[in-house]
């Protein structure tokens, strides 16, 4: 039954929502007792960081207690740029189950003596197909309202209240500081002029400035961005989760328009492959509708669904989509200065002219840059 045209009270819209969760301080302060034990004991720790700490309001907490400890710290795919990872000499990069590399894993899963988790969710992209594996008598995972330390619960703790008290209680505890981890070298960087997987992603985040939002599409965005190292105060947002392709272009006009709304500095920087984008394209029409020109668009354009091709079916006809032509795209949705903020790149050489160029990097209007 439809009911939208009867009107009903509005008295409760003048009462303030409380969003602050309520812990019971019997079971917080247990919990607290029952974690500063085992960190004070602990000679081979780890830090993993997930994305359920931004999403519950305690990533200021974590950062506080990780620059306190100075642990060997991760975070996972959907939890990088929680924490800072330019200037943290113990981040150590993004654990991703066997995924990862081996000597990342390794020390997790089996060469630490403790792994703290902050905010985890295991879905399969985010633990590298369900292939992590941390015993269960090592781990203490604070959830959004639970800390399980060691396999015992403590319920009803609020994760923000949690991480807070026990920051607090952390200053006036002392720790060890384990030795730095020994990272194996990385590869030669390549020479060629050619825009590979090895470069493209290291570059971009290259290319990132402080206080920008760096949004990765499901697909070939998600997978390679989990290498680089973001700048401080950068925001991450991927999804591996559910992996709805095309979801980007909706969180990219989202995120702009609060930025806008806010007031704050940095710009939006959205990583999109060409399928992903014909699901949603329609959302950049309402970017320059609403006049937003925070806004730089890269397409890598792969000729259809990659990720696909490379899950099953890479001959098959139905991870063909029909080209666009992406260098139009601007003027079919009516930018002022469609034209000349379109640009794109077949080599190396090229793409480094692109964001090397004031015009393309400040945004001053929405700016797109397609990989052919």
């Amino acid at each position: 039954m439809d009911f939208v045209h009867q009107k009903v009270d509005s008295s409760s819209l003048s009462k303030p929502i409380d969003l602050e969760p309520q812990s019971d301080e019997n079971s917080e302060q247990s919990a607290i007792e029952a974690v500063c034990a085992a960190l004070s004991a602990t000679k081979r720790p780890a830090i993993l960081v997930d994305c359920l700490v931004s999403r519950f309001g305690a990533t200021r907490a974590v950062q506080d207690i990780t620059n306190h400890l100075k642990f060997p710290t991760f975070s996972t795919s959907m939890g990088k740029s929680i924490v800072d990872e330019k200037t943290n000499a113990f981040f150590y990069g993004t654990y991703n189950g066997k995924v990862c590399p081996h000597w990342m894993h390794n020390y997790i899963e089996n060469e630490s003596d403790l792994v703290l988790e902050f905010g985890s969710l295991l879905s399969d992209s985010n633990t590298g197909g369900h292939s992590r594996e941390i015993a269960s008598q090592k781990l203490i995972s604070v959830h959004p309202n639970m800390v399980v330390c060691f396999g015992k619960s403590y319920e009803s703790v609020s994760m923000k209240s949690f991480l807070e008290k026990l920051h607090k209680r952390l200053l006036k505890t002392s720790f060890i500081e384990p030795a730095s981890l020994v990272v194996p070298p990385s590869q030669e960087k390549e020479t060629s002029d050619q825009i590979t997987q090895d470069y493209i992603w290291h570059r971009l985040a290259a290319f990132l400035r402080p206080d920008d939002v760096l949004i990765a599409e499901s697909g070939t965005a998600q997978f390679g961005f989990p290498d680089t190292t973001l700048p401080q105060n950068t925001t991450y947002i991927t999804q591996v989760y559910y992996g709805s392709i095309g979801y980007s272009v909706g969180a990219c006009l989202g995120a702009a328009i609060a930025k806008r709304e806010e007031q704050s500095e940095g710009r939006v920087v959205l990583v999109v492959g060409d399928g992903s984008l014909q699901l949603t394209v329609q959302e950049v029409g309402t970017m320059i509708r609403l006049g937003l020109k925070n806004i730089i668009i890269i397409v890598i354009n792969n000729r259809g669904y990659t990720i696909e091709r490379a899950i099953h079916g890479p001959e098959k006809a139905y991870n063909d989509i029909t080209p666009y032509n992406h260098q139009l795209m601007l003027l079919f949705f009516n930018h002022p200065s469609g034209r000349e903020s379109s640009r794109e790149a077949r080599s190396r050489s090229e793409l480094e002219t692109i964001l090397n160029s004031p015009g393309f990097a400040d945004a001053e209007a929405l700016q797109l840059s397609g990989k052919m």
